[in-house]
């Protein structure tokens, strides 16, 4: 029968009777009063899974005719004891409900009501009934549906439910359609309720109750004390705890609060180690605390979503989230090895794709430090799209990993056998209606790169933005973010203000690339961009194409292709002095002698950009520039000879606008090449530690603020070898700043790629690490199944090239360096021209044959 209570006073009651409390606990192998009634009686036992337990739920309405309200038993325990007989007369007493500090001043308009219970748990002196993760469940209506997971609804931000507007959380435990099996594992629908009314909505807003929990404590902050963490979030016998509430009712029609609800509480609950424990809390299984984790914290700041008008919307959505987990905590896993993936949605096309999914791998990523038993995870979802300037309710599902399901594991209890278990957080973002400053315009992500396969593990390419400015024209910033993790700092040439930004992936796989555009106030960010990185394992090597010399007898020393306009050059020797040749190789099958230019002296290193090409040789000739517009008739349009009397010029390199050279006496010479057929000498280093003897290879970073070359001393009576490190940051002024001893320096040339410069040096392969300049370090060398007196090396990915031979005798070797410290012999090929000089681009080598020949070779 229900209990009827006089209205005394009516604005004093009306919040009393909102909330009448019962205990609860959740059972795996229950274990409960006898049905005497007397406390102290012996426990009945019976074997369950771990589950939930509804100690009591009741059904309250009011009367405002009358003054009466009524309040129904709606569920009770049918599992050998009625623990209700406990709670309410004449077997129990009212004494285990407490509710004080009413606020009923926004009741009448609003509909808002606020007050704070309290639960004292009925068991005193009985610790094997300690509960763990106590949940005041305040069940009403949904409005909201999930997009994620459509069956599921919620209050969210509609007017039409009743509210818990100070939730810590949400469940889905026994609603009324998932959970329809009347007893402790299903909902029972009142008899005497309020007429017709059924608490629909799948998941409900919950207060946790534990001890030493103030009524208006965080749980954030509350979890942050050690002693709280290990107390687990346990309510011992014979505690009272108290949670303050703030409800908000829906108006009816004639302007007055409908005061419809229904109000469970739930716990966890595993029977104790030891029968009658004397520690309430280490006596207890982890089990014994929910299976789900439990959010702690919301937080939206940083949160920038904007509508103005149908054109005019965007910004970004930032959530970060405490979450805690016991289980994680007592183990030591941690608590993202709980979470199965974690879901973030809104109503309406607030994200793009409607909701956003995290799994376990990516939450891995983002999981910081939080209080002893939980960890904080920051995400950012950007380029949010809000159809218009209302408050956006926003609902996270934590999904659990094991278990996964809500079965209890009870026969007869009918539970949601597709839900995944999971807990939930609930909140709402306010959308800015009015923005004193445009956010950039942004365009579309496209893959530069060169060859028409896809890149190479191994491999640097670049991505581009077609466009990204400011509206206003102030200056904007471009960041990279090529791994995933949100943190656009990936780009390898650091410059912030291009739009392009630059990556190496070591291993082969499918990956997304996002670039993010600020100006100050808003980014926008663009992607993904999907990028397949192959694995370019090269074949047997072949030559395709063997191009034969124009003149009998003639001798190649070196080769660059110029992707700019499909040509190969070629730098040789005709006996009588040296040429240029120019080879077009496109088709490769096709791939012919085009034109030459010829010297009076021998060309031995050559470098292009664009139709430009420069070649270096000895003696006299200097450093010759060309003009190959024409590639039929190449015409030398100048000449640089100042202080390159009797000096050989070993090797060139261009990057970006200079032109490097090693010299036989003058180690690197720095040339301005902005203006293609008119290089300028800026500088060039000094002798450094001692007199160069002959500096045969240069290498430059890509930011043109490093070099390196290889160098000898005439005052050493060893002759020893070196590696020099120049600081051209000031190109004027080329420094060396340190060096470290190799085996040779004659026939020597080396190859940059990421953090490591490889350099090949008379049938020496040494690797140095450069990842912290000036100061280097040789990670590997060896002579041993490298090919001999190697001429030439060109790396390209996880792979070096190097060739040797001269007098129509060589080698082409290939070193697998997916380790670049650990460099293996991969396969090789005989060059029966020989070879001094190679260039790689696309999977195509380009050899120059040392004996009358360019030899073509496809890798793959």
């Amino acid at each position: 029968m229900p209990s009827r209570y006089p209205l005394i006073p009516f604005t004093v009651l009306l919040g009393a009777v909102t909330f009448l409390f019962s205990c609860a606990g959740t059972s795996s192998n229950p274990m409960l009063p006898s049905t005497n009634g007397e406390l102290s009686s012996p426990v009945v036992r019976e074997e369950m899974s771990q589950g939930r337990m509804i100690w009591g739920i009741w059904d309250v309405s009011l009367d405002t005719s009358t003054g009466i309200f009524d309040v129904v038993p709606v569920r009770g325990i049918e599992f050998k004891a009625n623990v209700t007989m406990f709670l309410q007369p004449p077997k129990g007493s009212l004494m285990f409900l407490n509710f004080e500090n009413f606020d009923l001043s926004e009741y009448m308009t609003e509909g808002i009501l606020e007050l704070d219970v309290g639960l004292t748990h009925p068991f005193p002196g009985l610790n094997q009934y300690t509960g763990f993760d106590v949940l005041g469940v305040f069940m009403h209506g949904g409005a909201d549906h999930s997009v994620y997971d459509p069956v599921l609804n919620w209050a969210g931000n509609t007017p039409d439910v009743a509210r818990l507007l100070n939730a810590d959380g949400y469940t889905r435990w026994f609603n009324v359609e998932e959970f329809p099996q009347p007893g402790i594992f299903g909902y029972t629908e009142g008899a005497l309720g309020s007429p017709g009314f059924v608490p629909e909505a799948f998941i409900q807003p919950f207060k946790y109750f534990a001890d030493h929990l103030d009524f208006d404590q965080d749980l954030s902050e509350f979890f942050t004390d050690q002693g709280n963490c290990d107390n687990r979030g346990c309510f011992r016998p014979g505690e009272t705890n108290k949670r303050h509430y703030v409800l908000q009712f829906p108006m009816g029609g004639g302007g007055t609060p409908q005061l419809l609800f229904q109000y469970a509480v739930f716990a966890s609950w595993e029977p104790p180690l030891d029968e009658l424990p004397g520690n309430p809390v280490e006596d207890f299984p982890i089990n014994a605390n929910m299976a789900e984790c439990l959010v702690l914290a919301g937080d939206f700041d940083g949160t920038d979503v904007y509508y103005v008008n149908e054109t005019t919307y965007g910004g970004d959505f930032r959530l970060e989230l405490e979450i805690l987990d016991q289980q994680g905590a007592l183990t030591g896993s941690g608590v993202t090895v709980d979470i199965g993936g974690l879901v973030i949605e809104s109503i309406g096309s607030l994200f793009p794709g409607g909701y956003q999914f995290y799994d376990q791998a990516e939450l891995q990523l983002l999981a910081l430090p939080g209080g002893p038993s939980s960890s904080v995870y920051i995400f950012e979802i950007t380029n949010c799209i809000p159809e218009d300037s209302q408050d956006k309710p926003i609902l996270v599902t934590v999904l659990s990993q094991d278990p996964t399901t809500y079965d209890s594991g009870v026969p007869g209890f009918p539970y949601p056998e597709e839900a995944a278990l999971a807990s939930y957080w609930a909140g709402s973002i306010s959308i800015i209606e009015e923005i004193s400053n445009l956010p950039p315009i942004v365009g579309d992500l496209f893959l530069y790169w060169e060859c028409p396969d896809d890149p190479c593990a191994g491999q640097e390419f670049s991505v581009e933005i077609t466009e990204a400015y400011d509206p206003e024209g102030q200056p904007v910033t471009i960041t990279w973010d090529f791994d995933g993790n949100m943190d656009y700092l990936d780009d390898l040439d650091g410059d912030d203000t291009n739009l392009s930004g630059n990556y190496v992936y070591d291993i082969p796989g499918i990956y997304e690339c996002y670039c993010r555009v600020d100006d100050g106030e808003y980014h926008v960010d663009v992607g993904p961009l999907s990028i397949t990185v192959q694995d370019c394992v090269p074949d047997v090597p072949e030559v395709e194409k063997e191009v034969p010399g124009l003149v009998s007898g003639w001798i190649s020393y070196d080769v660059a292709y110029n992707p700019d306009d499909g040509y190969a050059y070629l730098a040789y020797s005709t006996g009588d002095g040296g040429s240029l040749a120019v080879v077009d190789v496109d088709p490769i099958a096709d791939a012919s002698f085009t034109g030459s230019v010829d010297f009076d002296y021998l060309q031995l290193a050559i470098a292009c950009k664009g139709t430009w090409v420069y070649v270096g040789g000895v003696y006299l000739n200097g450093i010759s520039t060309i003009d190959a517009s024409d590639p039929t008739d190449p015409i030398v349009v100048g000449t640089y000879y100042q202080g390159l009397s009797n000096a050989m010029i070993n090797d060139l390199e261009i990057v970006g606008d200079y032109l490097y050279a090693a010299a036989q006496w003058g180690g690197i010479l720095v040339f301005d090449i902005t203006t293609p057929s008119s290089p300028v000498f800026v500088g060039q280093t000094p002798g450094g530690f001692g007199t160069v003897i002959n500096s045969s290879a240069v290498a430059v970073t890509e930011d043109n603020l490093w070099g390196f070359y290889t160098d000898g001393y005439e005052v050493n009576p060893n002759y020893d070898d070196y590696v020099k490190v120049v600081d051209l940051s000031d190109p004027s002024s080329p420094t060396v700043v340190n060096e470290i001893m190799v085996q040779f320096h004659f026939y020597s040339d080396m190859a940059l790629q990421g953090d490591y410069l490889y350099l090949t040096e008379t049938g020496w392969l040494t690797v140095l690490d450069i990842s912290y300049l000036p100061a280097i370090d040789i990670v590997f060398t060896s002579n041993t199944g490298f090919g001999g007196n190697q001429y030439d090396i060109a790396v390209a990915g996880s792979y070096v090239y190097m060739v040797n031979g001269i007098w129509g005798d060589g080698m082409l070797t290939v070193i697998d360096v997916t380790d670049p410290e650990l460099p293996v012999p991969f396969t090789s090929l005989a060059l029966p021209g020989g070879g001094q000089g190679l260039d790689e681009y696309c999977g195509e080598l380009y050899i120059a044959a040392s004996y009358n020949l360019l030899d073509i070779v496809d890798l793959y």
